[in-house]
């Protein structure tokens, strides 16, 4: 998540594309598994950018 707010635009555009392919993968179920508790250690992070990222990332299961 945080490499989509860097200051190298490059990086952060790569970053932003490559996430918006991955929420596209059905993604097996231990992936999923560690994909869940890294969104559950993120509910509290104090960054609000990095909150928003974790709803954005989130919608992506709701219509699945």
């Amino acid at each position: 998540m945080f490499l989509q707010e860097t200051s190298n635009k490059d990086l952060s555009l790569l970053a932003k594309s490559a996430f918006e392919l991955l929420k596209w993968r059905t993604l097996p179920r231990p992936f999923l598994e560690t994909a869940i508790m890294a969104i559950l250690s993120s509910v509290n992070d104090p960054n609000w950018r990095t909150r928003s990222a974790l709803l954005s990332y989130l919608r992506t299961f709701t219509y699945r």
